[in-house]
């Protein structure tokens, strides 16, 4: 018998965006290292099999990854305790910047059901961010 696992990526984003800052002038402001950046005009690939294109604005990234559905709380709450440490610096951010959480949740074979506490929303309405999520749903190979 062989154990059918489902391959799952659950990551909880929370992204500083801007269309002139470098990263680094974000992470300046915000004093938490990215964990994630990049700057406008640098170039990427979408895919392997994309031109290059390059980055319409900056980014400044902290997130969490959790193994599980069942983690994902624990991930979107290790997340928000990072917040709270620097919350009254998203205050400084110039008025074209953009806050968003973002769930990416890539799954096969499974029904994605998920809340965010009025705790959660309280916080990320200080900061004055949105929620976005994004759902890859593949079939198994």
């Amino acid at each position: 018998m062989t154990a059918n696992t489902s391959p799952r990526k659950l990551e909880i984003q929370l992204a500083v965006e801007h269309p002139q800052l470098q990263s680094a002038e974000l992470e300046k402001l915000l004093t938490l290292r990215a964990d994630k950046h990049w700057d406008v005009g640098q170039s990427y690939r979408p895919s392997p099999r994309s031109s290059e294109q390059r980055y319409q604005f900056s980014r400044w990234a902290i997130r969490e990854v959790a193994n599980s559905l069942d983690d994902l709380a624990d991930a979107l709450q290790a997340l928000l305790q990072r917040i709270r440490g620097i919350e009254e610096k998203f205050h400084l951010l110039p008025e074209d910047s953009t806050v968003g959480l973002t769930l990416f949740i890539t799954e096969i074979d499974t029904v994605i059901g998920m809340g965010i506490d009025n705790e959660a929303i309280k916080v990320l309405a200080r900061i004055n961010a949105g929620i976005e999520v994004s759902l890859v749903v593949t079939t198994p190979d």
